[in-house]
């Protein structure tokens, strides 16, 4: 068999069909787990730029508070620090990129603070009248 029919052959056979199964996983790969997290870092990116005072936020660290300041700082190396109102005077100063979530936007009545009301208001004679109930059915 002639040398250049063998190598086409194997080519074909052999090479072309290897390169394809690595560039489908690749791809694969890319669409499930590497353009997911690049989209999610564009979205936390966006909301942390988003940010302005009054806003009310939820840290990655499960802190619930309301944007009163935000430093900012004059080197780009170093990330701006927001300062936080977890209850009435008692602040703490966050970096901004800890900032998980926003809850409300300034100006917007939240869901959170009327769930907090109504917890509040709840007596813990409600609870264990419920539980007698639960107990006579």
């Amino acid at each position: 068999m002639d040398p250049r029919m063998e190598l086409w052959n194997f080519v074909i056979t052999r090479l072309i069909p290897g390169f394809a199964v690595g560039a489908l996983v690749y791809f694969i790969y890319y669409y499930i787990f590497i353009k997911p997290r690049m989209d999610r870092i564009k979205k936390q990116d966006t909301l942390v730029k988003s940010i302005v005072m009054g806003d009310q936020v939820v840290t990655v660290g499960g802190i619930i508070g309301t944007v009163r300041e935000i430093e900012t700082s004059e080197s780009e190396e170093s990330d701006d620090v927001v300062i936080l109102e977890v209850s009435e005077n008692v602040n703490i100063r966050v970096m901004r990129p800890a900032i998980g979530q926003r809850v409300a936007a300034s100006g917007h009545e939240s869901g959170l603070d009327t769930w907090i009301e109504n917890e509040d208001k709840e007596s813990d004679d409600s609870y264990y009248d419920r539980a007698e109930d639960d107990r006579r059915l």
